[in-house]
């Protein structure tokens, strides 16, 4: 009994080797590529940096591939994510963001946090007037 176990546990084994998962294969087109030149996301990012509120600071960017690449220091946290939107809306597939932030700035940020958003968030099918708190219960019934 014994080996006919064994005998049967060795034909199956190979059999299953057989129809194991492979490793994903990679298919073609699957990557993101960027539909336009290194250099041209380059121009893009420095253009809509100057006609944003990131004009002032001065930020190095690096294309390749389509893979953006910032480098710089800020005296903002939001400047930094600014950086990062714009470099994606310029046509960047990824990018690396290495823009150093001053360490006062990093601690208003964590301060602020715990205060919550700034705009009071509406909840779906409130008016206006019900989401600032205005609704005296005169109109809506």
């Amino acid at each position: 009994m014994k080996k006919w176990c064994l005998a049967l546990a060795l034909t199956v084994w190979p059999a299953q080797s057989k129809t194991a998962v492979k490793p994903h294969a990679r298919v073609a087109g699957s990557q993101a590529r960027p539909s336009i030149s290194d250099e041209e996301i380059e121009r893009r990012f420095r253009e809509k940096a100057a006609a944003s509120a990131i004009a002032s600071e001065d930020f190095r960017i690096y294309a390749q591939g389509g893979v953006a690449t910032i480098e710089g220091h800020s005296g903002s946290v939001q400047h930094k994510a600014l950086a990062t939107r714009l470099a994606k809306s310029a046509g960047a597939v990824m990018v690396v963001n290495r823009i150093r932030v001053d360490a006062e700035a990093r601690r208003q940020a964590a301060e602020s946090l715990p205060k919550g958003r700034r705009r009071q968030q509406r909840r779906r099918g409130e008016t206006r007037d019900q989401a600032r708190g205005e609704d005296r219960g005169e109109r809506y019934h």
